[in-house]
């Protein structure tokens, strides 16, 4: 047949009252580690949002930067064109041609002894 085993009451309290003091610890622990982490978090919060709107500032800057460049590669092909066709429509060197040559005929002609 079963017989429970003799308790002392005493013993019981006392175990309990270590055991409850010993959760509590415990909870006190807890809660410090708990506190510890929300800081931790807290900082890496604040840290997340500087990094956010820095991020947001760089963006602004580089959108800057692309518009000026297309900017100035737009004026660079513009310009380029008109080189091109400023070319294209300089055809006055003939012209320049016969005045050197007429000028040159004019020096040889005037250097010729006179008959």
């Amino acid at each position: 047949m079963y017989q429970p085993l003799p308790t002392n009451e005493d013993a019981d309290v006392e175990a309990y009252g270590r055991l409850r003091q010993g959760f509590a610890e415990a909870l006190t622990e807890q809660d410090k580690g708990i506190d510890e982490l929300a800081k931790i978090i807290s900082r890496q919060k604040t840290i997340a949002t500087s990094i956010g709107t820095e991020v947001v500032s760089q963006n602004d800057l580089i959108d800057g930067i692309t518009d000026q460049s297309d900017r100035t590669r737009d004026r660079l092909m513009r310009q380029t064109d008109n080189v091109i066709a400023t070319g294209k429509k300089d055809v006055t060197w003939p012209y320049w041609l016969a005045i050197v040559l007429l000028f040159i005929g004019i020096i040889v002609v005037s250097s010729l002894p006179k008959l």
